[in-house]
């Protein structure tokens, strides 16, 4: 009952007029429904696809309010099984834009880094016949530039760059950027005493040298 409640209180944002009321009636949703996150009986409508094409459209529209994005991320990031079998690449888009937008936020860098690990089915997509092969791969390493000192995240940041290199398309967008990304996973090398980094970095280099 509350997540219907609180799904249709987010639905009628998308016919409000005035911008800054919008933004804080979806933001406001959105940590109503993080919160019903936490509640058991609340999971299986929260993994139901039509509720991450809800939050993916909603996020879009409000680009501009950081809370939203961040709330709006985090949620993505804490419904994997339905991410994994959800055809199109709405919450892709939804996060990359998120992350571009959002640069100098921590909690959405790491969320939409964690996102790309495993979206796999939407990087086919992307793959396919999608345009956001180069706003992926810049989101994830503007955010490993942006956080050199960030251990989860580099450690996060590499994982996503394992996935998404094992697309063709997406790929050559890594490789028209191995300079950049190469000198960052140097320095996330140098800094972090991590083991995942320095393996997973060691396999970014070696499939961009």
């Amino acid at each position: 009952m509350a997540y219907n409640l609180f799904c249709c209180y987010l639905r009628s944002s998308h016919n409000e007029l005035f911008t800054q009321s919008r933004s804080k009636i979806v933001a406001a949703s959105f940590s109503i429904l993080l919160n019903l996150s936490n509640k058991d009986q609340c999971i299986a409508s929260l993994r139901q696809s039509d509720t991450l094409q809800l939050i993916s459209h909603s996020m879009m529209i409000n680009i501009q309010c950081l809370k939203t994005q961040r709330i709006g991320c985090k949620l993505l990031r804490l419904l994997p099984s339905v991410v994994k079998s959800t055809r199109g690449t709405t919450f892709v888009e939804a996060a990359t834009y998120a992350m571009l937008y959002h640069c100098s936020s921590e909690d959405i860098q790491l969320s939409g880094c964690k996102l790309f690990t495993f979206c796999s089915r939407q990087l086919q997509c992307i793959d396919d016949d999608s345009n956001l092969d180069n706003m992926v791969v810049e989101a994830v390493i503007s955010s490993m530039e942006q956080f050199p000192q960030h251990v989860k995240l580099q450690e996060v940041a590499l994982e996503a760059l394992e996935n998404i290199s094992t697309r063709p398309k997406l790929l050559n967008a890594l490789q028209s950027q191995s300079p950049r990304i190469i000198s960052s996973v140097h320095k996330a090398m140098t800094i972090s005493k991590s083991t995942d980094v320095f393996e997973r970095g060691s396999d970014i280099i070696a499939k961009l040298s």
